[in-house]
Formats: C-alpha cells, structure tokens, sequence
C-alpha cells in the first residue's frame, strides 16, 4: 500500500515567539479638539506629559486659527489610552 498523506493532514507550523518590545509604539496620536471638534492630530512620544502635549497643541498654526483671542479653559488628555 503507497502511503500517501490525506489534505487534511498538514506538517507541523512553525510559529514565530511573541516579542513585546516589537509590538509598542514610540509615538501616539493624538487628536487635538476645539469646540468639540477634531482640529488636529498630533503625532508625541507616548512618555510625553500632559504639560508637553498641551504646549504643542497650542502651538499648532490649525489650532491657534480657533483660539485667536481666546484662553484654553480645560484640557484632558488620557496617559496611557493611546
């Protein structure tokens, strides 16, 4: 009798290991709303604090345009969400 394999019976995979140090990211981003809407995407360091991300996205050309005489009341920023 020829001995031959069925379909179905397939050789043994070989997996890759999981690496964690490959699956984190070195930058975030972050969406930057005034009025409630998305006016720009940030791209910062994922350590970045809130004091940084804020200096940055006022700085932002697109976000100063809306807030053009007018004073940042509330920011919120949510580390390690991203």
């Amino acid at each position: 009798m020829a001995s031959h394999r069925s379909h179905w019976q397939r050789p043994p995979t070989i997996l890759a290991r999981f690496d964690p140090n490959l699956t984190s990211e070195d930058l975030a981003q972050v969406p930057v709303t005034v009025d409630g809407k998305v006016r720009e995407v940030l791209s910062i360091p994922v350590e970045a604090s809130e004091a940084d991300a804020r200096e940055q996205a006022i700085a932002q050309t697109r976000v100063q345009q809306f807030l053009e005489g007018r004073e940042v009341v509330r920011s919120c920023m949510c580390q390690g969400r991203y």
